[in-house]
């Protein structure tokens, strides 16, 4: 399916759309169709391992950070990478604590001093870098399983996700494109809050990389 077609089933849900090539509306549709490709990738990145898909991040040597990956929605692990084979060697443990990578932790993580360097076993993550626990002594490749957002939708390009979406991505579009600013307000706080609670959801459900773990902070003796 390319985005042609999402664009005929637009026209097949409003006929008084003209979204062939070269037509008046293709342009404000096609913001449209990106629009609504977004709030589906809102909503699916809230569910746990839909849509997942791999990609690889490197650390830097020295560098107790890595960018994180761009258009990465929703993070479901990460492995090491045997830099031999390219197969997995081990899960990295998800540090919940902020900043918590450089924190002096409970066994087994205190046998690794702050200053330690080497290939990483644990990572605490922002939404912006992903953190090593130890700082990396080289250049390792990790990989990360996740929902990774779909390329813009154009006309002429290949539309990422199955066909059976098609048809529901363009009523949504429709929808926004009918939306206006004489439209009854309380439809429009409606159309907000479908929105906005998803992407709320999805700002907190960031990382799905396991649950927190019970944390152990007072000694009971008998």
């Amino acid at each position: 399916m390319t985005g042609q077609s999402l664009l005929d089933r637009m026209e097949m849900l409003d006929r008084e759309l003209q979204c062939q090539p070269g037509e008046a509306d293709v342009t404000r549709a096609l913001v449209a169709l990106n629009a609504a490709q977004d709030h589906f990738e809102t909503l699916i990145s809230n569910l746990p391992m839909a849509g997942s898909t791999t990609g690889t991040v490197s650390t830097t040597a020295g560098q107790e950070y890595t960018t994180f990956p761009s258009g990465l929605l929703r993070l479901d692990r990460l492995q090491y990478l045997d830099p031999n084979t390219g197969l997995p060697s081990w899960d990295l443990e998800h540090i919940t604590d902020s900043g918590g990578q450089l924190l002096q932790r409970s066994w087994p993580w205190n046998l690794v001093s702050t200053n330690t360097q080497g290939r990483p076993v644990a990572y605490w993550e922002d939404g912006e870098k992903l953190w090593w626990m130890p700082i990396p002594d080289s250049t390792y490749t990790i990989r990360y399983y996740g929902l990774v957002a779909a390329a813009d939708i154009t006309a002429g390009g290949t539309f990422t996700y199955r066909d059976s979406i098609g048809i529901p991505l363009a009523s949504v579009a429709v929808e926004l494109l009918k939306a206006g600013l004489e439209d009854d307000p309380s439809q429009m706080d409606a159309l907000a809050s479908r929105f906005l609670a998803p992407s709320i959801r999805q700002m907190d459900r960031r990382n799905r990389d396991g649950a927190y773990p019970f944390k152990y902070a007072r000694r009971h003796e008998a």
